[in-house]
């Protein structure tokens, strides 16, 4: 996030905000021994979303991940109560979610 963005957004609201999965994950990026080479693995829930512990995640409103684009990069891009549509490996298999931020 570029530090003017962060700066128009504490003078207009006093605070950062910013929207979450509430997700822990491991950027495939940075890791090659996967069955994905970009993507998020999920380590942790917590929240009652539909992702699991152990899908990666591929891509978010249909754009795959790549060196340029994380999952992180794809939350900045949204505000507190949007939806994300996410691609996720499953057990295998490629499906789509959506989930609320």
């Amino acid at each position: 996030v570029a530090i003017r963005q962060l700066f128009d957004e504490v003078v207009r609201s006093g605070k950062i905000v910013r929207p979450s999965l509430l997700l822990t994950y491991q950027d495939l990026s940075q890791n090659s021994n996967k069955v994905a080479t970009q993507g998020a693995l999920i380590k942790e829930n917590l929240s009652k979303n539909t992702v699991q512990v152990g899908d990666i995640v591929l891509s978010a409103d249909g754009i795959l991940f790549n060196e340029s684009l994380s999952l992180s990069d794809a939350l900045l891009q949204k505000s507190i109560g949007d939806s994300i549509d996410l691609g996720v490996l499953r057990n295998g298999q490629t499906i789509n979610l959506e989930v609320s931020l």
